[in-house]
């Protein structure tokens, strides 16, 4: 997870802001119909997630402006009921979660959400909800 973001880091940004920028506006990513932006931007979302991961979901996390980007599929999914990922926070936002210096042994771990920190205001996140 955290070659992909140092990977893709411009992409994973970019998102961030255009998200945030649209929130403001009152349309938030993976809650609202993406029809309603105007071509160029429905374009540019599609463009910044396939570049990232074809089937990445984005969704706003909350009201402070987070975002998660949730991962699926071959090579990263661990089981039923675990969801992983990258979690932005703008400021001086802290999810909730428990932080632990790795995440390498996830699957283990109880229900609960686990996060690592990988830059200032960007998390690795691993949910399990069962």
């Amino acid at each position: 997870m955290i070659s992909i973001f140092h990977a893709d880091r411009q992409a994973f940004e970019r998102l961030q802001k255009m998200a945030t920028e649209d929130a403001r506006r009152g349309w938030y990513l993976g809650g609202s119909d993406l029809s309603k932006l105007d071509q160029p931007r429905r374009d540019e979302y599609k463009n910044l997630i396939s570049q990232i991961r074809p089937g990445l979901i984005v969704a706003v996390t909350g009201p402070t402006g987070g975002l998660r980007f949730m991962f699926s599929g071959e090579g990263v999914a661990i089981g039923p009921g675990w969801v992983k990922g990258i979690e932005y926070g703008p400021g001086d936002y802290s999810p909730d979660g428990v932080f632990l210096p790795d995440l390498d042994k996830a699957a283990g771990l109880p229900p609960n959400v686990y996060l690592r920190q990988i830059e200032p205001n960007w998390f690795i996140f691993y949910q399990r909800d069962e």
